[in-house]
């Protein structure tokens, strides 16, 4: 028997002897055990991700966050649902003798609209409408229309008593809000501002002041957003007024087509018969227009007295300073009454001394 025969007989080789050669010298390869960590297994993940399986990660990503979205509408639109229910509810809509009664007892003299107006700027609409307002000013300014932390059913009562001015007017130049101040200031009741033509803000046979006008809301049309304007405007009475430093700025649809403008002020200089600046009022924090009280000016500082007196408070603390080191090195310890008292004179010394210092660099 030949070596080929024995080594078939025992099982060691296959059929082919060329196979039999071939697995006697091959080497075996020890396997190296690896740690399948976090870290890992998501390199191993990203590394056999197709463009197939990024883009499918990328539109779950895209859902998840339109769903985001949608919740959120619905959860505003519930909160508009519920808020037109509670009004229905609590019978806000009707206006009998006894609401007029209380509109006319609860209306100042010269600066607030009557409290039957909520039934109009709390309607669903103008709720939507005050949002529109607050998103837009957010998108131009970069800041809230409202400040603090306004839920969004109290968001069109809080524009309405808002301590500023605002208005809107639609793409047709027609106002379509206005809240307590603008009422106040243009002396007219809801139903009449709201609907009222833009250009009866001003004094219609007024030219220059109609071509004002024309040219600011175009200018906010194509820039989007004004700034500081001033401007004179008269209310339904003709008491003409100028407003000052206010924010002017265009509202637009999400193909960018100009839906209507806004304007926002809490300053106004009234204007004398002849044309000269009258009285000056501002909107108070409840959305009255009071008259504006200037800052008392800030007496004059008198540097020198200033610096006279830093020297006179550096050489204090320097002498006090000697007087605690002074007491410890006689043995007093921090929980002496005598080092006590030595010491709180140097911090006060000291206080002061900084007070003044901050003069000199303010």
């Amino acid at each position: 028997m030949n070596s080929f025969s024995r080594l078939h007989a025992r099982g060691d080789v296959s059929r082919s002897p060329t196979r039999t050669r071939a697995r006697a010298t091959t080497s075996v390869i020890p396997m190296t055990r690896v740690a399948m960590t976090p870290t890992t297994v998501t390199m191993m993940t990203t590394s056999r991700a197709t463009p197939r399986d990024v883009r499918a990660r990328a539109k779950a990503k895209s859902a998840k966050a339109k769903a985001r979205k949608a919740e959120r509408a619905q959860k505003n639109k519930q909160q508009m649902a519920d808020l037109a229910a509670k009004r229905a509810a609590n019978g806000d809509d009707d206006e009998g003798e006894d609401g007029d009664d209380k509109n006319d007892a609860t209306r100042s003299e010269g600066s607030s609209a009557p409290s039957g107006n909520a039934a109009a700027y709390e309607s669903t609409d103008m709720v939507f409408h005050a949002l529109t307002l607050g998103g837009s000013f957010k998108k131009r300014t970069g800041e809230k229309l409202l400040t603090g932390d306004v839920m969004v059913h109290d968001a069109a009562k809080a524009l309405f008593n808002a301590p500023f001015c605002c208005a809107s007017h639609d793409a047709e130049d027609t106002f379509n809000y206005g809240n307590k101040a603008a009422l106040a200031l243009w002396e007219l009741e809801w139903e009449e501002f709201v609907g009222m033509k833009s250009t009866r803000s001003a004094d219609e046979e007024d030219s220059a002041t109609q071509e004002e006008r024309r040219a600011l809301l175009d200018k906010a049309a194509s820039e989007g957003l004004i700034t500081n304007y001033s401007g004179v405007r008269m209310s339904s009475t003709g008491k003409k007024f100028r407003i000052e430093n206010a924010t002017v700025w265009t509202m637009t649809n999400a193909d960018g087509d100009k839906t209507g403008q806004a304007v926002r002020f809490d300053k106004v200089v009234r204007l004398n018969a002849d044309g000269t600046d009258g009285q000056v009022i501002v909107v108070d924090d409840n959305g009255n227009w009071v008259e504006y009280v200037p800052e008392p000016e800030p007496e004059p500082v008198d540097m020198d007295a200033i610096r006279a007196r830093i020297e006179e408070l550096a050489a204090l603390v320097e002498t006090q300073a000697n007087a605690v080191r002074e007491l410890k090195d006689n043995g007093g310890t921090n929980a002496d009454d005598d080092v006590k008292a030595a010491v709180k004179i140097l911090l006060d010394l000291k206080a002061e001394l900084s007070d003044e210092q901050a003069k000199l660099e303010a």
